[in-house]
């Protein structure tokens, strides 16, 4: 999952040639922008919730998920995966996945963590590694 990634970066004085970021996950992404991804989102108590796996039986994909691959939150779902659980069956889903620890401070830089998922009172009652770029 990506945090965002800049375009170009340059060096704080203006002097010498820009840097382009040469990641993959920096051009080549998909999108998670769906309303219902937001800490804030408050659907009606009937509401199909999604996980995000095309192996659950228990509930559908979120509209926005295509499988494990790169992705950038945007747009009204939010700008990033929040860093602390925002509680049981927010953004859309049952068990809410948000990462544990912080994302990277420098841009370019990728960092190794996991993504924790809240069930049944546990704030990390499941984990699974996951990559961040900012």
């Amino acid at each position: 999952t990506t945090e965002g990634c800049l375009p170009e970066i340059f060096n704080l004085f203006g002097l010498g040639e820009p840097v382009t970021p040469t990641n993959p996950e920096c051009s080549e992404y998909k999108t998670l922008s769906d309303p219902t991804r937001s800490i804030h989102y408050e659907g009606p108590d009937d509401e199909e919730l999604y996980c995000d796996t095309m192996a659950s039986p228990f509930s559908l994909s979120s509209p926005d998920w295509a499988d494990a691959d790169w992705y950038r939150f945007d747009g009204p779902g939010g700008h990033r995966m929040p860093e602390k659980s925002p509680g049981l069956s927010k953004c859309g889903s049952y068990v809410t996945g948000w990462l544990e620890g912080k994302h990277p401070r420098a841009f370019g830089q990728t960092i190794d963590t996991f993504v924790c998922f809240h069930f049944d009172r546990v704030d990390c009652y499941h984990s699974a590694a996951a990559k961040v770029t900012r």
